[in-house]
This record gives structure tokens, sequence and C-alpha cells, in this order.
């Protein structure tokens, strides 16, 4: 029997779910450690403990953290002397290390790593040994195309917080596309289905990465966008044509509002498109699929 540790965040919507998921359809009995819930309720000393006597328990082929910040690297480092193998997914900008150092320490402690691919060159910049890139997968169970909805119909949709990103929906309005924003500092927030429902029923996805930048690094909106069969249209990361194709399966813009309101305007109506990006989707970033190359990385059969 195979048997896996997974310490992260299990709230709805949360990607953990889908590793959860995944490794279950791989044959796994999986103990799910909720370490945030777990230091809420005992403190982070207790929490601490805690994770360690489930590795003492179980002694998992693999025990996988995800994420951790706030813990002591020692932690990672005590598990990895009692599970079969141990992993850090790290599944954020290279900049949340700046905040969380212990991240990089964790990294070092684990068997192995898995982070973004730009990020991963990052900590193997700093000296992290088997530390790996991989995208991150979509649950397909969880994001999946639906029927469009009268009340979310519309040309474009921005999911996404409120900031200096707003400029780019003012300018397509004024460009007379009809723009429905959700999301922290708008009128509605949407998440589980309601985020299908909306893809879905929109033309096409407007996405701006927090972190424009940084290479290789594009968060899990552009790939969650495609499962629901929808045009993503993305601001521009360094990297981005090594995974998709620019005007097959995904379209992006440069810079400035001006030109993602071109973008838009000659390429809204193309349903190969979104028809293409599905299929990517499906063939190579499911949540099945990357905990498999994870697995296989880790050389846990």
């Amino acid at each position: 029997m195979k048997t896996a540790v997974v310490v992260g965040v299990f709230s709805k919507g949360s990607s953990n779910n889908g590793i959860v998921r995944a490794l279950k359809q791989l044959g796994y009995v999986v103990k799910k450690v909720p370490y945030r819930d777990v230091a809420n309720a005992v403190g982070v000393d207790g929490a601490s403990w805690g994770v360690v006597s489930v590795a003492e328990v179980y002694k998992p082929d693999i025990m996988i953290f995800c994420k951790f910040n706030g813990f002591d690297p020692l932690i990672v480092a005590e598990c990895s002397g009692l599970a079969s193998k141990t992993c850090l997914w790290f599944m954020d900008s290279f900049n949340i290390t700046i905040e969380s150092p212990e991240i990089i320490e964790h990294a070092r402690n684990a068997s192995f790593s898995i982070c973004w691919p730009g990020v991963a060159d990052e900590f193997t910049k700093l000296g992290v040994e088997n530390c790996y890139g991989l995208v991150e997968g979509c649950d397909e169970t969880e994001f999946y195309p639906t029927k469009p909805v009268k009340e979310f119909k519309t040309d474009v949709s921005f999911i996404g917080t409120k900031n200096h990103r707003h400029e780019y929906v003012e300018v397509l309005k004024g460009a007379g596309f009809n723009v429905k924003c959700y999301g922290n500092g708008y009128d509605s927030y949407v998440a589980g289905d309601d985020f299908n429902k909306v893809c879905s029923s929109s033309k096409a996805v407007l996405n701006i990465p927090t972190h424009v930048g940084e290479r290789e690094y594009f968060g899990d909106r552009i790939v969650r966008t495609l499962a629901t069969k929808t045009l993503s249209i993305t601001q521009y990361v360094p990297g981005l044509e090594r995974y998709f194709e620019h005007g097959k399966n995904l379209v992006w813009f440069f810079s400035s509002p001006e030109e993602c309101v071109e973008v838009v305007r000659d390429h809204l109506h193309n349903k190969e498109i979104s028809k293409e990006g599905y299929k990517l989707f499906l063939e190579k970033y499911t949540c099945l699929d990357f905990v498999k190359q994870m697995l296989d990385i880790g050389g846990v059969s």
C-alpha cells in the first residue's frame, strides 16, 4: 500500500485539493495535514509537533509540503528522516521568499523541491540542490466548461484585485468592449463554480500577472481559464512561449493598455484558440499530469 502525506491548505478552491485527488487516483492512501488550521488552534509549536508525529506514524512513501511558510525548516529536515521522500512544493512568486526566507531552507531540507520554472532557477542560484521547475497543474474536476449564464455574459471578464491593472479595464471599455470585473475592490467576487460560469460566459478572460517581469512565473490563472475552454488573453511574461503558442492556444500582449485593445480586437471572436487551449490543458496541464511529473522527478513509484 502506497502512502502519502500532504501538508497544506485544504479549504474550498485550494489547489492542494487537486494534489490529494491526483494522488488517490494514482493509488495512494493520503493523509492530509491542514497545517495552518492546526497552528491557529494550538500554535505553531503544537502544529510542528503534529506534523512530525504524522510522519513518524505513517512513514509515508512521499510527504509533500505545500509552501509551509512560517514554520521552522528543521521540521522538514526531521520529516526527511522519517518519510521515504519529502518534497517542498512552492507555488508562489520568488518575491515571497523575501518575506518568508525560511522557504529556501525548507527546499534545502527536503529530498527535492518543485517550483515554477523561473523560481526554480532562482532557488538553484542560491545553492538549493534537487530543485525542479514545473508549471502548476489544474484540477479538471474543479475547473471546467459550463453553459453560458446570462448574468455573466460579456466580451471580456477580469478576475482579480482592483489595483493598477484596472487601467486596462477602463481602456477596453473606452474602446467599446463590454467588460465585467470580479474580485477584491469590485462589486462582485467569484470562486468555485461561479469562476467557471464567468469564464464560460465570456468571449475572453483578461489575465495581467502581478509579477510581470518575473521569468517563467505566471501563476495558475492562465491554466484555470484554459480549463474552462475560454480564450485567455494575458500580459506577456518572459518565457511564456516555452509553454504556449501565441495565436494558437493563448494570446498575449507585451505592455500598454492600447496594445491590449488591439490584441482583444484581433482575437476576441476566434473560437479555435480557446478550443486549442482547452486541448493543450487536457494533454499537459491537469493536476494529475503535474503530480505524475512530481513523483517521477522524486523517483517515487
